[in-house]
């Protein structure tokens, strides 16, 4: 019983983390959010080096501020994942806040195809037993957010790889991996491996 009991608590949490009710009221009134949103997006991308209309710090903000209406208003703009896709690399300062914006630009109003890209780059870049520990959890972790919004971007090859990483020597990791378990168990149990699909796993 109290297998279950924790087994719902744990979906209702998760359920909780990937629905939008916090109150953003000055997001929702924005007039045009799609033109709105393109336009700020466009300052990201005129201009090269020190000719950019936004750089460094001010740039990161006005990244997450797009991806906040994105998500919010379910919005389709796919050049913001082809640019938010070359910045990631292990030596981006900012990937923290990066990956944040990539994940809650993801909706379910989105094709597999708009984010396959950009989930492949942080499977390449930061899931890998070559990567330092803290960088593969930081991965699964944006990968298990995406994934609550858009249980279609992994396919079962793409899954299989990554809860493999729930026998990998850090606590840190196969905690991230088992979590990525987890919610594929409520959102899409028929794509995990088949010893997987019906008992909680436990962090």
């Amino acid at each position: 019983m109290r297998k279950v009991l924790k087994l719902l608590e744990r979906k209702q949490k998760r359920k909780h983390r990937a629905t939008y009710q916090k109150n953003f009221l000055p997001i929702d009134i924005v007039y045009d959010p799609q033109g709105f949103t393109e336009k700020l997006f466009s300052k990201l991308t005129k201009g090269k080096g020190k000719k950019r209309d936004v750089r460094g710090e001010a740039a990161m903000l006005v990244l997450h501020l797009v991806s906040k209406m994105i998500g919010r208003h379910k919005l389709i703009i796919p050049q913001f994942f082809t640019y938010a896709n070359h910045c990631i690399k292990i030596t981006n300062k900012e990937l923290p806040k990066l990956l944040a914006c990539v994940a809650e630009a993801c909706h379910e109003n989105l094709q597999r195809d708009d984010v396959k890209d950009i989930v492949g780059t942080i499977t390449d870049n930061l899931i890998s037993e070559h990567c330092p520990p803290e960088y593969v959890t930081m991965g699964l972790n944006t990968v298990r957010e995406i994934a609550l919004r858009m249980p279609q971007v992994l396919d079962r090859e793409g899954l299989a790889y990554l809860v493999q990483f729930k026998e990998f020597k850090n606590r840190y990791v196969c905690s991230a991996a088992k979590s990525l378990i987890n919610a594929y168990r409520d959102i899409s149990p028929e794509l995990l491996p088949k010893k997987m699909k019906y008992f909680l796993i436990v962090r």
